[in-house]
Protein backbone atom coordinates (compact mmCIF):
# COMPACT_ATOMS: atom_id res chain seq x y z
CA UNK A 1 0.00 0.00 0.00
CA UNK A 2 1.27 3.29 -1.06
CA UNK A 3 0.27 6.66 0.93
CA UNK A 4 -1.61 9.08 -1.19
CA UNK A 5 -1.60 13.28 -0.18
CA UNK A 6 -4.12 14.75 -2.19
CA UNK A 7 -2.13 18.29 -1.77
CA UNK A 8 -4.58 20.58 -3.01
CA UNK A 9 -6.56 19.44 -0.09
CA UNK A 10 -3.71 19.21 2.47
CA UNK A 11 -3.41 22.48 5.59
CA UNK A 12 -0.72 20.72 6.94
CA UNK A 13 -3.09 20.40 10.46
CA UNK A 14 -0.29 17.94 11.40
CA UNK A 15 -3.01 15.72 12.85
CA UNK A 16 -1.58 12.81 10.98
CA UNK A 17 1.82 13.72 12.49
CA UNK A 18 0.32 13.42 15.84
CA UNK A 19 -1.21 9.90 15.50
CA UNK A 20 1.97 8.75 13.50
CA UNK A 21 5.14 10.83 13.53
CA UNK A 22 7.39 7.78 12.37
CA UNK A 23 5.66 8.40 8.98
CA UNK A 24 4.24 11.80 8.71
CA UNK A 25 6.40 14.97 9.16
CA UNK A 26 5.14 18.85 8.63
CA UNK A 27 7.90 21.07 7.62
CA UNK A 28 9.38 24.52 8.69
CA UNK A 29 7.53 25.11 5.18
CA UNK A 30 4.11 24.13 6.44
CA UNK A 31 4.54 21.41 3.81
CA UNK A 32 3.60 17.41 4.65
CA UNK A 33 6.17 15.19 4.03
CA UNK A 34 5.80 11.56 4.03
CA UNK A 35 8.70 9.88 5.66
CA UNK A 36 7.88 6.09 4.70
CA UNK A 37 5.94 5.52 1.39
CA UNK A 38 5.57 1.85 2.52
CA UNK A 39 4.05 0.95 5.52
CA UNK A 40 5.01 -2.16 7.72
CA UNK A 41 1.75 -4.34 8.43
CA UNK A 42 2.59 -3.74 12.22
CA UNK A 43 1.25 0.12 11.58
CA UNK A 44 -1.25 -0.16 9.18
CA UNK A 45 -3.76 0.36 12.39
CA UNK A 46 -2.38 3.65 13.04
CA UNK A 47 -2.17 4.50 9.62
CA UNK A 48 -5.33 4.00 9.06
CA UNK A 49 -6.11 5.67 12.27
CA UNK A 50 -4.04 8.97 11.20
CA UNK A 51 -5.75 9.14 7.93
CA UNK A 52 -8.65 9.34 9.36
CA UNK A 53 -7.67 12.12 11.71
CA UNK A 54 -6.87 13.97 8.84
CA UNK A 55 -9.77 17.21 9.04
CA UNK A 56 -9.75 17.94 5.58
CA UNK A 57 -9.44 14.11 3.88
CA UNK A 58 -6.10 14.89 2.04
CA UNK A 59 -5.19 11.31 2.52
CA UNK A 60 -5.61 7.81 1.28
CA UNK A 61 -4.12 5.05 0.64
CA UNK A 62 -3.26 3.10 -2.95
CA UNK A 63 -3.49 -0.35 -3.10
CA UNK A 64 -0.25 -1.02 -5.35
Amino acid sequence: MRIIVDETLCEANGMCEMALPEVFFITDDDELEVRQDQVPKAQMEDLEQAIRSCPRRALSLNED
